[in-house]
């Protein structure tokens, strides 16, 4: 017996390190294993694809190991207090991610297998989450109740920056008027751009002076009133300001949007080297079209506001039945054809119940992080990264 003993000992001995390195952190005296790291890794993967982008291996594994630290903290608290989660509760959260995801029932868990991922990891997450929640609920207080008041003013500071008009910009600051001058002169036969990264003391100035979208609060009532007055593709007289001299290239105007819903347009565009006579109908052929004739990188198709569409395009399209061919438009590298896919309406302005249930969210996040915060120093953390 002595012999066994002095054998199992000796192993165990051995055997010690290598399980210790197979721990990545305690939770009050509840480990967290380097498997669970790379498990919640690659499930994360999966469900928010780049969420690593440019990370080190090494920034990754911390990262997911705050996470899991910070869900047995969530975990351990809720037990204490006792809640308690089913085996229904979490299928019923996974059919609820499988609906949203508009999965078949059983496929999720056939997509984590075939990605290599213990369905208890998904599972896990889903227990603390649902643990959690329940926490949450306990603490809740009348705070949460947003009066009717507050989010009709929401919904009127909405509507008032929606009703702001817009412009696309460059610009060129210069410290004196001489500097303008020399600037204003050179623009009558070189790029805004060139000029912009030659005599521009903006942050800009990298760019070309490109500045992208604004709105009247960017430079100032004085500066927009100006700018107001001019149309796409024409450049400001220098103009003085408090820090220095201005001069504005105007690239688009976008004009201001007014009610609670807008019209969108889902368009497709493309720029070709020549016109074409082929008979376009429907999206799907234009796009395919372009694929193989048009100028690479020129094929586009995104959702658009016609209210905020230019002049010329918006008065092109709009008597166009969807999927007819628009064009051709001639450019200065060829011409561009456009086709209106679907026309649809999109909601600007959220209802009161949106924006209370929106504010409640933001109001049990911070909660959440408040409660975690204290739960935290009150456990005993013991990290071997």
């Amino acid at each position: 017996m002595r012999i066994i003993a002095a054998f199992f000992i000796g192993s165990l001995i051995m055997v010690l390190p290598a399980l210790a390195g197979k721990i990545a952190a305690t939770v009050n005296d509840v480990p967290i294993s380097n498997f669970d790291v790379v498990e919640r890794t690659k499930l994360i993967r999966l469900q928010q694809p780049g969420e690593f982008n440019n990370l080190s291996a090494a920034a990754i594994q911390r990262r997911v190991l705050d996470m899991l630290i910070e869900e047995a903290v969530k975990k351990q608290a809720a037990l204490k207090q006792g809640f308690s989660v089913s085996e229904a509760d979490i299928q019923e959260a996974i059919r609820h991610l499988e609906q949203q995801n508009k999965m078949a029932v059983g496929e999720l868990a056939k997509t984590l297998t075939e990605r290599g991922i213990a369905l208890n990891t998904l599972t896990d997450q889903i227990l603390a989450d649902l643990l959690w929640l329940q926490v949450l609920q306990k603490n809740r207080t009348d705070a949460f109740e947003v009066s009717e008041a507050a989010l009709k003013e929401k919904q009127e500071q909405i509507r008032k920056i929606l009703a702001m008009p817009a412009a696309i910009v460059s610009e060129i600051l210069v410290a004196d008027e001489a500097t303008i001058r020399t600037v204003a002169e050179g623009l009558k036969d070189s790029r805004f751009d060139d000029l912009a990264r030659l005599y521009s003391i903006a942050p800009t100035k990298k760019e070309g002076g490109f500045v992208g979208e604004i709105g009247p609060a960017h430079y100032g009532a004085a500066v927009w009133a100006v700018l107001d007055k001019l149309g796409a593709g024409q450049l400001s007289d220098p103009i003085q300001t408090d820090k220095g001299w201005l001069i504005v290239a105007i690239h688009d105007k976008k004009a201001p949007l007014t009610g609670d819903y807008v019209d969108i347009w889902d368009v497709v565009q493309a720029s070709f080297p020549l016109p074409f006579e082929a008979p376009i109908k429907g999206c799907d052929t234009f796009e395919m079209h372009a694929k193989g004739t048009a100028f690479p990188g020129s094929l586009q198709r995104g959702m658009v506001s016609p209210a905020q569409l230019p002049v010329p395009l918006k008065e092109l399209l709009t008597p166009l039945k969807t999927g007819t061919l628009a064009g051709p438009v001639t450019v200065e590298s060829g011409v561009m054809y456009f086709m209106k896919c679907e026309e649809t309406q999109r909601k600007l302005v959220p209802s009161l119940e949106e924006l209370k249930e929106q504010a409640q969210l933001e109001q049990m996040a911070l909660l959440s992080d408040k409660l975690l915060t204290g739960y935290k120093r009150l456990a005993v953390i013991v990290s071997h990264c």
